[in-house]
C-alpha cells in the first residue's frame, strides 16, 4: 500500500480536528441551549395561559356562564395542546381538560396555585398526582368582581418538552456537522488544486534534471499565491538554464569551428594523456 501524500495526511488531521471541535461544541452548548429552550417553552406556556384568561374574561361574568366557560377552555386546550384547569379560591377544581373533576381532590396545597393566589402568578415543575407524570405548571389569578378569586392553570408534560428540546438539539447538531462537512469539502477542493499544481512543478523539475529546458509550469491568477510564486521561480530557472546551456553550446561550436579550420594539427589530452579532441589536420 502506497504512502499517503502530504495533503492526504493534512486533510485527515484537519478532519479529525473538525470532528473534535464539533464534539466539543456540542458538549459545551447542550446545557445552555437546553436551558434556553426550556425557558422559551415556559414563556410560551405562560403566554397561552394568559391568553386563555383574556378569552375567558371577554365573555363577561364567567362564573354565571360556567358551562360556556368550560366549553371555551376545552376548545382552547385542544387548540394549544395545553392542559387547562379552573380552580376556585377554596381549591376546588371546577374544570380540567385532561381528567374528570370528580377524580380530583382539593388543589389549595398545589404550589403554583398557592403562589398565584398570593402573587398573581405561580410556577412549578412537579409530578401530577392525578396523571402520575411530571408536568410544568403556570397558574394565573382571575379576579371576578364582587366574588371570590379564581385561578386558571396551564400545564404541559415535561416529557413533551424534553422531546421538543431533543428534536431542536438534533437539528442544531445536524447543522453544525453539515457546516463542518461543507468546510471539509472546501478544504479538500483547495488541497487538490494545490496538489495538482505541485504535481506539475515536480514534473517540470524532473525535466530540468534530464536537461529539458523548454517546458514551463502553467498557472493562472486563481491559483494560490505561494504556488504561483514557486511556479514562476521554476519557469525563471528554466529560462536561465536554457540560456546558459545555449551559451555553452555556442562557445563549444565556435571553438570546434576555429580548431577545425586550422591547417596545423591540434589535439587535446586529459591529465591521463588520453586524447579528448583533435582536428582534421591532426587526424591526417
Amino acid at each position: 500500500m502506497g504512502r499517503r501524500s502530504l495533503f492526504g495526511q493534512i486533510f485527515i488531521v484537519i478532519c479529525a480536528v473538525i470532528v473534535a471541535l464539533a464534539v466539543s461544541l456540542v458538549a459545551f452548548t447542550y446545557q445552555p441551549f437546553s436551558s434556553y429552550l426550556w425557558n422559551r417553552i415556559s414563556r410560551e406556556l405562560l403566554g397561552q395561559t394568559r391568553m386563555a384568561k383574556v378569552a375567558m374574561l371577554a365573555q363577561g361574568n364567567f362564573v354565571s356562564n360556567i358551562n360556556s366557560t368550560n366549553q371555551l377552555l376545552s376548545n382552547l386546550a385542544k387548540a394549544s395542546q395545553v392542559r387547562l384547569s379552573l380552580i376556585n379560591e377554596a381549591g376546588e377544581v371546577t374544570f380540567d381538560s385532561a381528567i374528570s373533576t370528580a377524580q380530583l381532590d382539593s388543589h389549595i396545597d398545589r404550589p403554583e396555585v398557592a403562589q398565584a393566589l398570593v402573587e398573581g402568578e405561580g410556577f412549578s415543575i412537579r409530578r401530577s398526582r392525578s396523571l402520575d407524570r411530571e408536568l410544568m405548571y403556570w397558574a394565573v389569578a382571575v379576579d371576578e368582581a364582587d366574588t371570590q378569586k379564581w385561578v386558571l392553570r396551564g400545564a404541559k408534560a415535561t416529557s413533551e418538552i424534553k422531546s421538543i428540546v431533543l428534536n431542536w438539539y438534533l437539528k442544531f447538531i445536524f447543522c453544525i456537522f453539515l457546516a463542518f462537512f461543507a468546510l471539509a469539502l472546501v478544504m479538500r477542493f483547495f488541497s487538490r488544486r494545490t496538489r495538482n499544481a505541485l504535481s506539475f512543478i515536480t514534473k517540470q523539475m524532473g525535466r530540468l534534471a534530464e536537461g529539458e529546458f523548454g517546458g514551463r509550469v502553467n498557472f493562472n491568477e486563481n491559483d494560490i499565491q505561494e504556488t504561483q510564486k514557486l511556479a514562476q521561480a521554476i519557469n525563471d530557472t528554466s529560462v536561465r538554464l536554457s540560456q546558459q546551456f545555449e551559451f555553452v553550446v555556442n562557445q563549444k561550436n565556435e571553438r570546434d569551428s576555429i580548431i577545425s579550420s586550422m591547417v596545423e594539427g591540434v589535439l587535446a589530452v586529459d591529465p591521463k594523456e588520453r586524447i579528448v579532441h583533435l582536428n582534421r589536420a591532426a587526424a591526417n
